[in-house]
């Protein structure tokens, strides 16, 4: 299982402004309620879905959508990273 790093992770709290950073490649997934997700998984050429909670919670549990970026603008952002070792 992949790790997330402290200094990688984000937090934005309003579906607007996370929507558009993960449109814009500045998240490299993001758990949002529908519409957005579904949407984000239209808009974002190579996204793909992680998960909408079915598989935890069962049939009919379609209130989030957990959308993964492209794979190569993640790999991109983890390599653009200025390194934070001394």
């Amino acid at each position: 299982m992949a790790s997330v790093s402290k200094a990688s992770r984000s937090v934005i709290w309003e579906p607007p402004e996370a929507v558009e950073a993960f449109k814009a490649a500045r998240l490299d997934w993001i758990c949002t309620i529908e519409p957005y997700g579904t949407a984000l998984l239209n808009d974002v050429k190579g996204s793909h879905k992680l998960t909408d909670g079915t598989d935890i919670y069962g049939k009919g549990y379609t209130d989030c959508v957990l959308p993964a970026s492209p794979t190569d603008q993640a790999e991109s952002r983890r390599t653009q990273r200025p390194s934070s070792k001394a």
